[in-house]
């Protein structure tokens, strides 16, 4: 996979946002005032990287996560294997054509 340019940027943020969610927030020992202040920081940073790709070119499940909140919130990693899925499948199939 990538490790360069916006897509790669983006999947990082989002990986970084989970596993904050995860655990990184409390373990730190950050306050609820410091974990939300973060979720905000990263959900700017996933904004930013979204307009500068293009809504178009995402899963409409991931552009609906950030829309409702959900994406700053999961603790799971699902919207990172989402958008790997993704960009793979695109890949495969430009290559194929």
């Amino acid at each position: 996979m990538w490790s360069f340019g916006k897509k790669a940027k983006l999947r990082k943020a989002v990986a970084l946002l989970a596993s904050y969610n995860d655990k990184g927030g409390y373990w730190s020992g950050h306050t609820e005032a410091d974990i939300a202040e973060a979720r905000d920081k990263a959900l700017i940073r996933v904004r930013v990287l979204v307009e500068r790709i293009g809504e178009e070119s995402l899963p409409s499940t991931f552009v609906s996560a950030i829309q409702s909140g959900e994406l700053a919130n999961d603790d799971t990693g699902r919207y990172v294997d989402l958008l790997t899925e993704h960009w793979a499948a695109r890949q495969s199939c430009s290559k194929t054509h």
